[in-house]
């Protein structure tokens, strides 16, 4: 199963270096989330680039010292922990904004506005349940690095 999860992951580092071209060159002004969510994204591609060298040594591709093998293992992990902080940040940062946007909403009530007030409230479910992802997450980086 884990190979299989490694196949489908080959070559997702350009879509990551796609998005990071794609928002910034789509954004109206560059905010501290904009800066995070990219920072994120480049630390994922460096993940998944780490990965390959792990896939490549598994399928018996490319063979690496034990040495390189340990150091893309712990990279990885490191590289997942810091990309859980990165997003916990920008979810932070964008929870803000979308709760300040529903509050102005609520002073103008009309049908649009209604419809702007759903998909602003799936927004926040969606943060919600980003957070509990990524809260989640730092346990299992514990245990990978301390136990496992």
């Amino acid at each position: 199963m884990s190979l299989f999860r490694k196949v489908l992951r080959l070559f997702k580092y350009f879509a990551f270096i796609k998005s990071i071209i794609e928002r910034i060159s789509n954004a109206n002004q560059i905010n501290l989330s904009l800066i995070l969510k990219c920072f994120s994204d480049a630390i994922n591609s460096i993940y998944y680039l780490a990965d390959h060298v792990l896939l490549l040594h598994k399928i018996n591709a490319i063979s690496f010292s034990k040495l390189t093998l340990d150091y893309c293992e712990n990279l990885s992990n490191l590289i997942w922990l810091i990309d859980i902080f990165f997003s916990l940040g920008h979810i932070a940062l964008d929870y803000k904004d979308v709760k300040k946007q529903l509050s102005e909403n609520s002073n103008n009530l009309n049908d649009k506005n209604k419809d702007m007030d759903d998909n602003l409230k799936n927004k926040l479910f969606n943060f919600k349940l980003d957070v509990i992802k990524n809260v989640v997450d730092i346990p299992v980086f514990l245990f990978l690095i301390f136990i496992y």
